[in-house]
């Protein structure tokens, strides 16, 4: 400390140790960002797939994710420790998006697309998100992740399940750009399981029948 009288070297000491906590807890928060609500935006480019039929119930996520909540993690600090941005928000809890979105590119297929009622003659696609948040691997890369894991089912009979996981880096570390990059990475998990579910022969015809 520069040759300060005694009595003032006491009354600095608070305010420097202050500020060296404000720069350390900045360090550890992602960059704030200007409040917005997002949806999943517009779809991307069509692809077809041998899907005649399916049906998909309600994507179904955690309690602590089902939510409006944009979520995100400090990898490098404690990966365990999930959070939500303050101002930014999902505009309806994200399972629904999933649900939409996933119905969507379903449709985009050429697939006739039922709810969690079923579609006689076809397949129920069940998916379940294990993950969906903005992950910091330094304070400032990061990147979207989408883990889930989807199920066939043919009535009640499991035919197939697998587990998928997409990633897609942020280009901007707050929340706007890891709205986008958990958008571009559940597009390609979606399609990934789109395409798995039409390889799946789920429907075999009975012996002696075409």
């Amino acid at each position: 400390m520069m040759n300060l009288p005694a009595t003032m070297k006491k009354l600095l000491l608070p305010f420097l140790i202050a500020t060296v906590s404000l720069f350390g807890a900045c360090a550890s928060n992602p960059p704030k960002a200007p409040g917005a609500t997002f949806d999943f935006g517009p779809l991307p480019a069509a692809k077809t797939l041998p899907l005649k039929g399916i049906a998909v119930p309600d994507v179904a996520a955690p309690q602590w994710m089902d939510s409006t909540r944009i979520y995100y993690r400090l990898a490098y600090v404690d990966a365990a420790q999930p959070a939500a941005y303050a101002n930014s928000r999902w505009v309806m809890p994200a399972t629904h998006l999933w649900t939409q979105r996933v119905k969507q590119r379903a449709s985009q297929t050429g697939a006739i697309v039922a709810g969690g009622e079923g579609l006689r003659g076809a397949p129920m696609l069940k998916i379940e998100l294990d993950e969906f948040a903005h992950t910091f691997t330094t304070a400032k890369e990061s990147k979207g992740v989408v883990r889930l894991r989807a199920t066939l089912l043919n009535g009640r009979e499991v035919v197939a399940q697998r587990s998928f996981s997409e990633e897609s880096t942020s280009v901007v570390a707050d929340a706007s750009g890891g709205a986008r990059a958990l958008i571009a990475a559940g597009d390609t998990a979606i399609d990934a399981v789109l395409a798995w579910a039409a390889s799946v022969p789920v429907l075999q015809p009975a012996a002696g029948t075409r």
